[in-house]
């Protein structure tokens, strides 16, 4: 500092106040930065040093300080940040300069500032950020720096309505509940198969039952185990035929409930089956 080389001295001087917080040190920072020209950090610091040096009863080291403070005066600058009103209730407002936060108390009231360069930064909830840039001279001066309303940000796009899925041209779409009627007509299918193969068991046994009869005096052991065998098959015909019935019925029905078309909530999963596709698609 002794050498004038004021931007080496006073970061090594801030160091020194960082790691012991003496007033001593606290002075000789305000000196260099009044020597280096940040007239308004000097006088900040020629205050702390006043009122520390009052409260540790060292009349001269506070006069001195009141002095170099006073003569500074003259020679600050001042900032002052106006937020606009309709802006000051919006949530999560944060006026920021140089990346220092400014409390709502330092709103619309001159702030000593260093000469240089300076950014204001605004943020809020649900609007674009501001940001503005101020250049202080060396000589005094004024500035107001007004913060408008800040612009809002778009709204999030709503997610968009599932779209229920429709038969395209030329192919079918199968829902689960079709897949249900498909997989019944299937079952009614081989009930009828089923029973078509034992109605004409029952009629072949019937027709080696009354063979028998007419070439012996029935009842013989053979014709008992035809007539038996024949009345079996019957039965299972009769069930199948009860069974396919069924079945057919109930897979026309989920068959008819599954068309995609009527569905108030599409199925997740549908397969879409064309002359020359298959193709499995998923709602999202």
């Amino acid at each position: 500092m002794e050498a004038g080389n004021y931007a080496t001295a006073c970061p090594k001087l801030e160091e020194s106040y960082r790691l012991d917080p003496a007033t001593g040190a606290l002075f000789a920072l305000a000196r260099c930065h009044e020597k280096q020209g940040l007239f308004a950090s000097a006088w900040v610091e020629f205050m702390e040093v006043a009122a520390r040096a009052n409260r540790e009863r060292n009349a001269e080291r506070e006069q001195s300080a009141r002095n170099h403070a006073r003569a500074l005066e003259p020679r600050l600058s001042f900032l002052t940040v106006e937020v606009a009103p309709a802006l000051r209730a919006v949530s999560g407002l944060t006026v920021e300069r140089n990346g220092v936060r400014l409390g709502p108390a330092a709103w619309g009231t001159p702030i000593p500032i260093d000469p240089g360069r300076h950014e204001l930064r605004v943020t809020a909830a649900g609007r674009k950020p501001w940001v503005a840039g101020v250049t202080i001279g060396d000589r005094a001066e004024q500035k107001l720096v007004e913060v408008p309303d800040l612009e809002r940000l778009p709204a999030p796009p709503k997610a968009a309505e599932p779209s229920k899925p429709k038969a395209s041209s030329g192919g079918l779409v199968f829902t689960p509940l079709r897949v249900a009627g498909i997989g019944l007509g299937g079952a009614a299918l081989a009930s009828f198969g089923i029973a078509a193969f034992a109605g004409v068991r029952a009629l072949d046994g019937k027709s080696d039952w009354e063979r028998l009869c007419e070439e012996t005096t029935c009842p013989t052991l053979d014709s008992e185990r035809e007539r038996e065998a024949a009345a079996v098959n019957a039965d299972i015909a009769t069930l199948g035929l009860i069974a396919g019935g069924v079945f057919a019925s109930t897979g026309v029905v989920l068959f008819v409930l599954g068309n995609p078309n009527d569905a108030e909530e599409p199925a997740p999963v549908g397969i879409v089956l064309s002359p020359s596709s298959l193709r499995v698609v998923r709602r999202f």
